[in-house]
């Protein structure tokens, strides 16, 4: 035997043994010297068990009034929140409820949506005479708040939101945004646990560019009781990254994607994080194996979003368990390690968060806002939702917010076509996205590359 063919042998050897160890040299967004040999083994997807297609798959958004999110309660063991600087005085007139203007307190109102029956009263405060009371005994659908009037804030700035609650159920805050083109647009934010005790509540966030206004109210949304007193509204000098970023993401591997976003993607050397329900690859209207390989040879992140799509709230122990654990196992036969997980439709609790944790890296929320060095939990990132009705004007405010204060601007994406669907972005208006995000200046990164930047910067 000659020593070139020794040589070829051993070769052939070494990609057999990287192949069957799934050796990927160039981390989650790159692929190794075994991958003809990988290839070859999943372009059937013969690892996969497919699930049937639903008719319509819902998405992974809760950022307006109609759709507040399921149960959400932050794990506070993984938030990194440090505390931060803030700037001038309460900027929420009559904090303390002590002032009424008739028999309600000034500057406050109440109201209903939806099909409820929600009672608003006045009760004995926290260290007052007075706070601010729900009750909703029959409830559909719907929120019921008492908030105050418009309070005017900076353009492009952060702010923490704090009071004292008492409540037999979770609750959250929800944040009005009043934008410069006079559109209005609802955002919960993060929840508070059920407590039987007077407990402090607290948030924070960033107000984009093209704001000026704001509503603020700690929102019931189920049957319960909720009391709220001793208010505050502060602007804040927010935890900053050495440099802005964004990350461009798409949830449930839809071949439209594929077919009308990856040359867009590749004409503008941005790469993006695709979230993909293993149990769907190849079937109609999916991604197949092959085409998520195409994406991965461009640089783009290949990451989990469970075997079937399933509200991860809803699971016992063991069907959790195996929707983390078994997709990124199948998944990282043919793509390499997959360290990034996304929840389906954005649902999380302490229980989920920790599970998760075991298995990945980060965990994407679809919680609206930016993420900062001061207050991040990376298995509850924030997240920008892009719809149909997005702006271009909204994109641009996001990123310029993202880039003033050296924030992470994580953009989520479902269908790129011009079915005109709710979240359903048309090729034009994508390609506009992209154009935008390109010429901002601000880094883009995949999901894996973003936090593995970030991390090291967090404050513990």
């Amino acid at each position: 035997m000659t020593r070139v063919t020794k040589f070829r042998n051993s070769i052939i050897f070494l990609l057999t043994i990287l192949a069957a160890l799934g050796s990927y040299n160039l981390g989650a967004s790159g692929l190794s010297m075994a991958q003809s040999i990988t290839d070859s083994r999943c372009s059937a997807g013969a690892f996969i068990s497919h699930t049937k297609a639903p008719k319509a798959l819902g998405a992974d958004s809760h950022n307006d009034a109609t759709a507040l999110p399921v149960v959400s309660q932050t794990d506070a063991s993984l938030t990194k929140t440090t505390a931060v600087n803030t700037i001038g005085s309460n900027l929420i007139p009559n904090s303390g409820l002590e002032s009424l203007t008739g028999s309600q307190p000034t500057g406050w109102s109440n109201n209903r949506y939806g099909n409820n029956d929600a009672s608003f009263s006045q009760v004995l405060g926290h260290n007052s005479k007075r706070a601010l009371r729900i009750d909703i005994t029959k409830y559909s659908d719907g929120t019921a708040d008492w908030f105050t009037d418009p309070i005017t804030v900076t353009p492009g700035s952060y702010y923490v939101y704090s009071d004292y609650y008492r409540s037999n159920v979770p609750t959250h805050a929800t944040l009005q945004l009043r934008t410069a083109d006079g559109k209005n647009q609802y955002i919960p934010l993060g929840t508070a646990t059920a407590s039987s005790d007077w407990a402090p509540y607290s948030v924070r966030f960033f107000v984009p560019t093209n704001v000026s206004q704001i509503l603020i109210s700690h929102t019931l949304d189920r049957a319960g009781s909720l009391e709220t007193d001793d208010y505050s509204l502060l602007q804040a000098d927010p935890g900053q990254f050495s440099e802005p970023l964004v990350s461009i993401t798409f949830d449930d591997s839809w071949a439209s994607v594929h077919n009308n976003a990856l040359t867009i993607l590749e004409r503008y050397n941005v790469t993006s994080t695709q979230y993909v329900i293993s149990g769907l690859l190849g079937q109609p209207g999916y991604d197949s194996v092959k085409q998520l390989y195409d994406f991965q040879k461009s640089g783009h992140e290949i990451a989990s979003h469970t075997i079937d799509h399933k509200d991860l709230t809803k699971l016992s122990n063991k069907d959790l368990t195996n929707e983390l654990t078994a997709s990124q196992k199948d998944l990282s036969k043919c793509f390499g390690p997959v360290t990034d997980f996304a929840a389906p439709y954005g649902t999380y609790n302490p229980t989920t968060s920790q599970a998760i944790a075991k298995s990945y890296t980060t965990a994407r929320s679809t919680d609206a806002g930016l993420n900062s060095s001061d207050d991040l939990n990376p298995y509850e990132l924030k997240v920008e939702n892009v719809r149909a009705d997005t702006s271009p004007e909204q994109i641009q405010a996001w990123l310029d917010t993202a880039k003033v204060n050296h924030a992470w601007l994580i953009l989520v994406y479902h269908q790129v076509d011009n079915s005109h669907g709710e979240y359903s972005r048309t090729t034009a208006a994508f390609e506009s996205d992209i154009q935008k995000i390109a010429s901002s200046g601000i880094a883009v990164k995949t999901m894996h590359d973003a936090y593995a930047e970030v991390a090291p910067q967090l404050k513990h």
